[in-house]
């Protein structure tokens, strides 16, 4: 048993979506043109929020092959590939901005002039690039030593908090049986680290929810009660994010509770569920990080090369500005699908290479359940 939930991969694609169209849309032109930021679009563009729902998702997906088998071995498992199946889709996409630099096909710095963006879009890659300080970034810089001035992909700061939540939640696996009720200790973890705003405290949320599935709590059958508390809490999200005047600088505790609201939405409606997983949503969750890794490349060349092309007169449209957002989505969604792809690739060879020389000649692996 694999204890995979699909419905929660189709969350997961989406909330790529999600943060793709922050930093291409409400970010990249939403100073130039203000308008574009309506409170309509706040939750389809909140990228802070969908990184939030990503937390709980890992906390969650972490911890539900283990309690579908309740065999040791698959944790530990999990815990020793997780390293690798972060870095090496990290490792191609820094590779990316490596290859970039050394060209010089970005060009952010010079657009981000033209949508007043210095301080983001002009920010990023200002460094002299070399193959060591890539190679000491992705395999200990992402994760320990997190610096937006000398990173080779910006959006990765997440992934120094994506570790160390994750050795928590193997930690608390290990622990799991010693407790008495796992999912209220789950529970009262995460409400004490909401209390310090730590953003680990959606990785025991998330933990919370894979328990109450193993118990047969989640999901619900929605009858209207049910369905009447899921729509409440996707209201809760929707309407706060409409309200919020600027969601790039929301606090955590809000995130944290919006993400809270819309995946307990999720769990108590049943036609979330099948929207969530369905073959649309599931295609987007399955290259999900590889949406997150390669729009950052799309954004300082083609966009911005769109940027300046259509200011080559020296103005830039509205319109123009929503075509080359189109554009960027467009090739983003493309370059995903291939980087997923080849991702995939790597991934198996790096994992069967770790098999050779975790096994002993002769001795045979205990299987996981």
């Amino acid at each position: 048993m694999t204890g995979r939930v699909h419905y929660l991969d189709g969350v997961r694609g989406w909330a790529a979506l999600a943060v793709l169209l922050y930093h291409a849309y409400w970010e990249c032109f939403g100073t130039l043109f203000p308008e574009l930021r309506h409170g309509a679009l706040a939750l389809l563009c909140n990228g802070p929020l969908a990184v939030s729902v990503f937390f709980v998702l890992s906390g969650d997906a972490l911890l539900t092959p283990f309690l579908a088998s309740r065999n040791l071995e698959v944790l530990r498992t999990t815990s020793l590939r997780r390293y690798t199946r972060l870095t090496v889709p990290i490792a191609l996409a820094c590779f990316m901005s490596l290859v970039v630099m050394k060209m010089g096909w970005q060009a952010n710095a010079e657009a981000a002039v033209v949508v007043h963006r210095e301080d983001w879009l002009g920010s990023f890659l200002q460094f002299q690039p070399s193959f060591m300080n890539w190679v000491k970034y992705v395999f200990y810089g992402v994760y320990f030593e997190p610096s937006e001035s000398r990173s080779y992909h910006p959006f990765l700061w997440t992934m120094s908090i994506e570790m160390l939540g994750s050795a928590l939640i193997f930690l608390f696996g290990l622990q799991l049986e010693r407790l008495k009720s796992p999912g209220r200790a789950a529970l009262l973890i995460a409400l004490v680290l909401y209390v310090f705003k730590s953003y680990y405290a959606l990785f025991f949320l998330g933990a919370w929810f894979s328990i109450l599935r193993a118990n047969g709590v989640l999901p619900r059958q929605a009858d209207w009660r049910v369905r009447c508390v899921s729509l409440a809490l996707l209201a809760f999200s929707v309407v706060s994010c409409a309200r919020s005047p600027d969601i790039g600088n929301d606090s955590l505790w809000l995130n944290a509770a919006r993400a809270a609201a819309i995946m307990g939405a999720v769990h108590l409606n049943g036609d979330l569920i099948a929207l969530m997983g369905s073959r649309l949503s599931r295609f987007m969750g399955q290259i999900s990080f590889a949406l997150y890794l390669v729009h950052f490349v799309v954004l300082v060349t083609l966009t911005s090369h769109l940027i300046l092309l259509a200011h080559a007169d020296g103005t830039l449209t509205r319109g123009e500005a929503l075509g080359i957002f189109a554009a960027t989505v467009a090739v983003s969604l493309l370059a995903a699908w291939l980087f997923a792809r080849m991702e995939n690739a790597c991934l198996v060879r790096v994992n069967r290479a770790l098999d050779r020389l975790r096994w002993a000649p002769g001795e045979v692996p205990r299987q996981g359940g």
